[in-house]
Formats: C-alpha cells, structure tokens, sequence
C-alpha cells in the first residue's frame, strides 16, 4: 500500500525517510559487494565503527562533512539541488 504524506511535514519527513534508506541501503551494498568489514568501512570513511552503525540506523550523531561526502559517494549517491524554497542559486 503507498504512503500518503497529507501535511508538509509529513512530505518532509517521507522525503528524509528516503534519503536515509537510499544512504544505508547504498552502504550496506558496498560493504557487501566489496566483502569488507564494517570496521574496514568505517575505516575509509574516517569514522569510528559505532559511528557508522548510527548512521545506517538513523541515529542522531556527528560527522565530518569529508565522512559525508564520502559516505555519499560509497553509497552510489550524489547531493541534489533543493528545490524551491531560499538559498543561494547557481
């Protein structure tokens, strides 16, 4: 059955729900296809294992933007323009 988001909010949090499924499950397939150890990938991304572990299971934590930026990379993702709203335009 589709999710129906009714609200703003609820789009919003639907929207980051995804992102963060899209992020774990894209660590997940690299650390399988690539037969590593979460230490060994926790390693390359330069954070410590436990770090890891609350990212891919949506945890509140801190990270380096360089861990991001890699993260994002191992995943198979790329960041994305927002949408609408203010910042600034390229």
């Amino acid at each position: 059955m589709p999710r129906v988001a009714l609200t703003a909010a609820q789009r919003e949090a639907a929207k980051i729900a995804d992102r963060h499924k899209a992020l774990s499950d894209g660590l997940l397939i690299y650390k399988a296809v690539n037969r590593i150890t979460f230490a060994q990938q926790a390693k390359a991304l330069g954070i410590n294992p436990r770090t890891l572990s609350k990212v891919i299971n949506g945890e509140p934590c801190q990270l380096p933007l360089l861990a991001v930026w890699r993260m994002l990379d191992m995943a198979g993702l790329s960041p994305t323009k927002k949408e609408g709203g203010s910042g600034a335009k390229a």
